[in-house]
C-alpha cells in the first residue's frame, strides 16, 4: 500500500483503495468464520514492507525500481537458489510490449508471489 501523505494529490484515490482492501478482507474473514463443509478457506495477508525488505527495495524513504535487479533475480535466483522462476517466452514477449508502469506492476505481482512462497517455505522449515 502506498503511503498516505497529507497533501498528496491522489489522497482520495488512496483512501478509496484502502477502504476497498479492508472491505475485501472483512468479507473473506467473515466467510472463514462461518461453518463450511470440509475445509474452510484461509485468508493470508502480507504487508508491502515484507516485499521491500525481502528484495532490498527501500533506500531511505524511497523505493527502488524493481526493473533494475529483478530480472536477473528471477532468471538466475539468489545465492541460495531461491526466487528462480521459469517464465515462458510468450510471457516475456508480453512483458516487453508493456509500458514502464505496467512492467513495474507485473514485477510487483511476481515479487509478492515469490515473497509469499518464500515465507511459506521458511515456515515449513521452522516446523
Amino acid at each position: 500500500m502506498l503511503p498516505i501523505l497529507p497533501k498528496d494529490p491522489s489522497l482520495k484515490a488512496k483512501i478509496h483503495l484502502l477502504k476497498l482492501r479492508h472491505a475485501f478482507l472483512a468479507v473473506l474473514t467473515e466467510k472463514k468464520q462461518k461453518p463450511f463443509p470440509a475445509v474452510s478457506p484461509q485468508v493470508h495477508t502480507m504487508k508491502p514492507l515484507v516485499v521491500d525488505t525481502m528484495f532490498d527495495l527501500k533506500i531511505g524513504n524511497e523505493r527502488k525500481s524493481m526493473k533494475i535487479e529483478f530480472h536477473s533475480l528471477i532468471q538466475e535466483g539468489d545465492d541460495e537458489g531461491n526466487f528462480l522462476v521459469d517464465i515462458e517466452e510468450k510471457q516475456w514477449d508480453y512483458y516487453g510490449r508493456t509500458d514502464s508502469h505496467a512492467k513495474e506492476t507485473l514485477l510487483a505481482c511476481v515479487a509478492q508471489a515469490l515473497a509469499f512462497q518464500r515465507l511459506c517455505v521458511l515456515n515449513e522449515e521452522r516446523d
